[in-house]
């Protein structure tokens, strides 16, 4: 059974592997022994030579586990030492194309099964709707300091500019004399929600100061002028004090995070399954060159144990049924290799 699940997990589980229950899982997740090889397609390296070395260190980790020898020299020619023809070598590699076939490939990312169920996905999707929320009350904060922050700006321009000049800001198509106009004022052009942070120190210096002056005025708070002066200092720190933007917009940023947090992280399984559509054939490559490929071979073991073909296509499964056809000829009891591998590995931990 463990045998089985680990070269053909996949083919015991109905596709398309959602809400899978704890013993499909285990199916699936057997089958992670078939993608131990070293892929390097995701990457960068997705060529043909790539994803042909992904089937050749396959076939090595099968080879050498299940039947304790290795079989990559009859990749190139007939093995020197032991009874494997390279047509052997391929009708092997035929097992397996259907999984991982060179011209239909899938990087590792993309062979990944979700453990998301239905459920899971519902309440990550809840989450994130209210999340969503948050960044929109976040930037319409950021739009409300960045208003903020223009009209302070625009004071320390001349009076006939300031109209034109929040125009220009505002545009989202700047005609010629718009750009000019801000190039003339960088301290305008300048403000950007990335930049809100640095006019705080700038805020904080102005408050400094008007509470200096307000000392002057606080003591003839009961002075007509005083008073009216005092209640346009108070105005102007207030409107300062509401324009210190980095706290206000980190905590409501923490808020989104710490919500965002609050989901499930999506678990995911490397498995090896076959997609559905046609089936690939496969060819003895001249020299193991993928670039020759030659003579159309079927599945099947090797010759030295059975002379027996492969079924090409096992109709009730979901895929081929060539991997759990290579499981049952591998544990049939008449299979000389997997035998010795086993007691090899039973005497070993004796």
């Amino acid at each position: 059974r463990f045998i089985h699940e680990q070269i053909a997990g996949d083919e015991m589980v109905k596709p398309q592997y959602a809400n899978l229950k704890p013993d499909q899982i285990d199916k699936l997740t057997a089958t992670g022994f078939l993608r131990m090889a070293p892929d390097g397609t995701g990457s960068g390296a997705n060529n043909a030579a790539a994803r042909n070395q992904v089937m050749a260190e396959t076939l090595k980790i099968v080879s050498t586990s299940l039947m304790g020898l290795t079989v990559g020299c009859a990749q190139c020619h007939d093995h020197r030492y032991d009874p494997i023809p390279q047509r052997d070598y391929y009708q092997l590699r035929a097992i397996f194309e259907p999984g991982l076939d060179p011209k239909s490939w899938r990087v590792p990312n993309s062979r990944r099964i979700t453990l998301f169920t239905d459920s899971d996905r519902k309440t990550s999707t809840a989450i994130e709707v209210e999340a969503k929320k948050l960044d929109g009350v976040r930037q319409k904060k950021i739009d409300f300091f960045i208003n903020r922050t223009l009209t302070w700006k625009l004071e320390a321009v001349p009076e006939e500019a300031r109209k034109p000049l929040r125009e220009a800001y505002r545009s989202k198509k700047r005609n010629d004399e718009q750009n000019a106009l801000l190039k003339k004022y960088p301290s305008v052009r300048q403000i950007s929600a990335g930049s809100l942070y640095l006019y705080d120190r700038e805020y904080s210096g102005e408050i400094s100061k008007l509470n200096t002056e307000r000392k002057k005025f606080a003591a003839k708070k009961d002075d007509t002028k005083a008073a009216a002066e005092l209640k346009h200092i108070d105005a102007r720190i207030k409107f300062f004090r509401d324009a210190l933007s980095k706290k206000v917009l980190d905590a409501m940023a923490k808020k989104a995070t710490d919500l965002r947090a609050t989901k499930a992280e999506e678990p995911f399984i490397r498995a090896l399954t076959e997609p559905p559509g046609k089936v690939p054939t496969t060819h003895v490559f001249y020299r193991g060159n993928h670039d020759q490929p030659k003579a159309a071979v079927k599945p099947a073991g090797l010759t030295v144990v059975s002379k027996k073909l492969i079924p090409e296509n096992n109709i009730p499964l979901p895929s081929t049924g060539r991997r759990t056809a290579f499981a049952n000829r591998l544990t049939d009891g008449q299979h000389p290799l997997t035998a010795r591998v086993l007691v090899n590995r039973f005497w070993l931990h004796h």
